[in-house]
């Protein structure tokens, strides 16, 4: 998520007068909130595993969402973005909570907890290889860029 929304910024007008610098830290908060209450909540809601496999796919297309804002700047105005923001934090944390607790609850008690490493390392391995793979989208998107920062604060 880091990597799109450090392009994505709008006019003060467009904005409810936020800064640049102030728009990227509100992205960080509802991102984190969007994770803090689906990680919070599976003592509510438990995915079925069909929705779980879905999770990934609604990320991607959450994902191609971004790039292509960050690339085009279609969107009128930043609340559509923060609603995003917060979806993609409840997509995340919903994938994580309930991959954790499914294999917590079906995998057998003599190799739970290798699963659960298994899955950490995974976790944290593509967590990993996202934020390099960010930094060569991240360029390609300012080097296509037509558009220049005077824009956005005229």
């Amino acid at each position: 998520m880091k990597f799109k929304t450090q392009l994505i910024f709008f006019k003060c007008s467009q904005s409810f007068g936020l800064s640049k610098n102030s728009q990227y830290r509100w992205y960080q908060v509802l991102y984190q909130f969007g994770v803090f209450i689906s990680r919070s909540s599976i003592k509510f809601i438990e995915l079925p595993t069909l929705v779980l496999y879905m999770l990934p796919v609604l990320q991607l297309l959450n994902m191609t969402f971004f790039i292509l804002e960050a690339r085009y700047w279609f969107v009128p105005h930043i609340a559509i973005i923060f609603a995003m923001i917060v979806f993609e934090g409840l997509f995340g944390g919903s994938s994580y909570v309930n991959t954790f607790h499914k294999i917590h609850k079906m995998v057998a008690p003599d190799v739970r907890e290798y699963s659960l490493s298994a899955a950490s390392i995974g976790d944290t391995l593509g967590v990993n290889i996202a934020a390099f793979l960010a930094i060569i989208l991240h360029n390609g998107i300012c080097n296509s860029w037509k558009r220049y920062d005077d824009y956005i604060y005229s």
